[in-house]
């Protein structure tokens, strides 16, 4: 009878942890979301592909040269829905066959859009985002129940995952990365399921539209499909059920074809014919740079999931392994569990890193849970049989103290300030109020990069775009004592300077207030 009422008051103060650190992670998400004060580029795309009809990126919205701009209507109007573009699914459709990416994130995006389309508004996307977030945390609670059975060391995982520096900017960073998460830990629980389980008809169709789900969420996610089918085929196979195994092979193909019939357009953008599949194909082929990309991606994930502690992680894998081959440290379901996890984790990071366009963090954000969750089988199964498999309170304790200080320092090496906040444009924001009875005149080479700056042109008197083959014809019909001019262009600031000197005789000398590698902000008086 005690121990029934022991075992109760566990169970109460076990959910009592759980949907309070919900609660409270849902607060801090939202006060992270009152700090975020800008917009990376491509969350613009998101916004206007997801809902304007005819958007086409990078060249959204068309602004036009030499047109004196002010505020951000203009600009909003070309990121929200208006009349017949709301829940108008056909156009979200049509957009994105025209782009590079599949369309089922942006045909969530618009519908939160269609439904609070009266302003543009940061929370429409991090409303989607936190949602995810919170089914991404229910989700690694699951697999970690299924690879630890222990409800303590899976909330463990489940709030280190929460905690990490990946996770939060993927919360922050209004893209298809959250979704793509989503739907890559469903697989992996699917799998890890089914591992030691029969396969029934649920299995393979939670294969199929899991599979689905994830291809029409964001290429990279067939990276990892692919891997993961590729372990647990193996599996099958080793354990000779064949029956299994072409059933098996069947619902993924049944997965590719239900994905090509619902966006055919797939097919051209995978295969080089968008700009970002050739870049991937071309990407590839520069072996020479291999090693560098790895080690980009190694910075990325030891920073952001480790806390800059992934070599102390790495030799005690070694160890690890060490004691599994020569003292059966670890049951084989348990190694296999591993397997599923962290093989296709770890191929996955290798392939983007020689494929991806760029070396953002963006695309690697689907295995930041998988990566906390192998690091916590490590510490897991290297101390329990130190402390004895029924001491395993003690175990959770060092492991909770072990992740703390890694999450701790994670944040710690960022000031606790997520990337896609952008709270290191604050002092340059701060900057500007001195100068917001100013014109601005932006000297630009591409159209897409006013969007970086949007947020920061608003707070202008107003703002006018030209090219710089028409900067000095431009500046001879200004009437300024004073004015501000962004350089986003080849011309270096010398020459751009000694244009508008010689162009506008009220204007004698100028003053930079701010530089970086993409662009100038010059005051001239």
């Amino acid at each position: 009878m005690r121990r029934k009422e022991k075992m109760t008051r566990t169970d109460k103060a076990f959910r009592i942890c759980f949907f309070g650190f919900l609660v409270f992670y849902l607060i801090y998400l939202f006060f992270l979301g009152t700090q975020k004060i800008n917009f990376h580029i491509d969350e613009y795309f998101t916004y206007a592909l997801s809902n304007k009809e005819g958007a086409i990126m990078p060249v959204w919205p068309i602004w036009e040269d030499g047109k004196t701009y002010e505020g951000l209507t203009y600009f909003e109007q070309n990121m929200m829905p208006e009349g017949t573009e709301r829940f108008n699914y056909a156009m979200v459709w049509e957009n994105q066959a025209n782009d590079v990416h599949p369309p089922l994130y942006y045909v969530l995006f618009h519908t939160v859009c269609s439904v609070f389309s009266e302003t543009f508004s940061k929370w429409q996307g991090l409303s989607i985002n936190f949602v995810l977030m919170i089914v991404i945390n229910i989700l690694v609670y699951g697999i970690a129940k299924k690879m630890f059975k222990e409800k303590w060391i899976a909330l463990i995982a489940m709030i280190v995952n929460a905690m990490t520096l990946l996770t939060l900017n993927m919360a922050m960073f209004l893209r298809m990365y959250g979704l793509m998460t989503m739907f890559i830990l469903c697989i992996v629980l699917l799998f890890l399921t089914y591992a030691r389980k029969e396969k029934d008809w649920k299995f393979y169709l939670g294969t199929l539209l899991f599979s689905v789900g994830g291809a029409l969420t964001q290429y990279y996610f067939l990276i990892f499909l692919f891997f993961i089918c590729l372990v647990f085929g193996f599996m099958l196979l080793y354990q000779k059920k064949w029956k299994d195994v072409s059933i098996f092979v069947g619902s993924l193909a049944g997965a590719g074809a239900v994905s090509i019939f619902i966006f055919p357009s797939m097919l051209v953008q995978i295969f080089g014919g968008s700009d970002r599949g050739q870049e991937a194909f071309q990407n590839i082929q520069t072996l020479p740079n291999m090693f560098a990309r790895l080690k980009d991606y190694y910075n990325i994930i030891n920073s952001e999931v480790f806390g800059g502690y992934m070599p102390l992680f790495i030799i005690l894998a070694c160890v690890m392994l060490i004691l599994v081959i020569t003292k059966q440290w670890v049951k084989c379901e348990n190694v296999q569990d591993l397997c599923i996890v962290l093989f296709p984790t770890i191929a996955y990071c290798v392939i983007v890193a020689l494929i991806s366009p760029y070396m953002q963090d963006r695309y690697i954000m689907g295995t930041g849970p998988l990566w906390i969750l192998s690091s916590i089988w490590l510490l897991y199964y290297f101390f329990i049989p130190l402390f004895k498999s029924e001491n395993i309170k003690k175990t959770n304790i060092i492991i909770g103290c072990i992740a703390c200080f890694v999450v701790v320092s994670g944040l710690n090496n960022v000031s606790w300030e997520p990337t896609y906040t952008y709270q290191y444009m604050r002092e340059k924001y701060e900057m500007i109020e001195e100068y917001k009875e100013c014109s601005v005149v932006y000297v630009y080479d591409y159209s897409w990069t006013f969007n970086d700056n949007i947020v920061e042109l608003e707070k202008y008197k107003d703002y006018t775009f030209i090219k710089p083959e028409n900067l000095g014809e431009y500046m001879e019909t200004r009437d300024d004592d004073r004015i501000i001019v962004y350089n986003e262009s080849p011309l270096e600031n010398e020459d751009l300077c000694s244009i508008i000197l010689q162009s506008n005789y009220k204007l004698t000398k100028y003053t930079t207030l701010f530089k970086n590698s993409a662009e100038s902000i010059l005051y001239f008086e």
